[in-house]
């Protein structure tokens, strides 16, 4: 079952596209803002965003842009009820996939969100790491000599993190902030995070540059 985060601040609105999606056989979650989006794409893994590009404090463009720094491939649907063409083309630039204008017709937004769903999973989701190691980005699991390895989420976020920096130095207070956000904290876990990618990799992989940071080596 693909699980949608719906970002909507009319709460009516929202819950009517809860309803629509229970019907259609989608799981979902709903963030009425910016903040409780972050919260929740941080907390649990989605197929898919559904998001109005109109929202209190931050845009949705904004939002997705936010979203996209840990979630490169993930497919992004925008609800707008705006006309104007620069509007539209930001929200393509931001990395959207589509866009439904409002008010909508229930049939065409299952049938846009199945669409794009069907369109992004025909995408090849696996990075070749090296020759012997590659990652399914979609599904989370990491593929070495010694196996297949489903990675939990923050594992998988701080390894995602790496690829999209490989041979540079990633900061630990970059990878603190996207990995655990608000969560609580210490400097001992991402230790024990950094350990385990390595007993997956191979510890050569993972270079430690004293009091800055990490660096994947590929």
């Amino acid at each position: 079952m693909n699980h949608i985060l719906i970002v909507e601040d009319d709460k009516l609105l929202a819950q009517t596209l809860e309803d629509i999606l229970d019907v259609n056989g989608f799981s979902s979650k709903i963030a009425n803002n910016y903040e409780e989006a972050i919260e929740l794409d941080r907390s649990e893994k989605f197929d898919l965003y559904l998001l109005d590009i109109n929202l209190p404090i931050s845009s949705g463009i904004r939002l997705l842009k936010e979203l996209r720094i840990n979630n490169m491939h993930k497919p992004a649907i925008f609800l707008t009820s705006h006309k104007e063409k620069e509007v539209l083309n930001e929200a393509f630039s931001s990395g959207c996939d589509d866009f439904i204008k409002k008010p909508f017709d229930n049939d065409e937004l299952i049938h846009r969100i199945e669409a794009v769903l069907k369109r992004t999973a025909a995408y090849n989701t696996e990075i070749k790491l090296t020759q012997d190691i590659s990652y399914d980005i979609k599904d989370c699991v990491l593929s070495t000599p010694k196996g297949s390895t489903k990675l939990p989420q923050k594992l998988a976020k701080l390894l995602e993190i790496f690829i999209d920096n490989k041979n540079q130095i990633v900061s630990k207070e970059y990878i603190i902030k996207h990995v655990w956000g608000d969560d609580a904290f210490s400097s001992g876990s991402l230790r024990v995070y950094i350990t385990k990618l390595k007993n997956l990799l191979g510890k050569d992989m993972i270079e430690n540059i004293k009091g800055v940071g990490y660096k994947l080596k590929l």
